[in-house]
């Protein structure tokens, strides 16, 4: 269970990062 919980999170953490990084580009290709 406890091993579920941290890939869960580890998930998230991943998803996270791949969003902020689409924002950075985001914002990069307007500017």
């Amino acid at each position: 269970e406890l091993r579920l919980v941290r890939l869960f999170f580890e998930k998230q953490v991943e998803t996270n990062y791949l969003s902020e990084l689409f924002v950075h580009e985001e914002e990069s290709s307007i500017h």
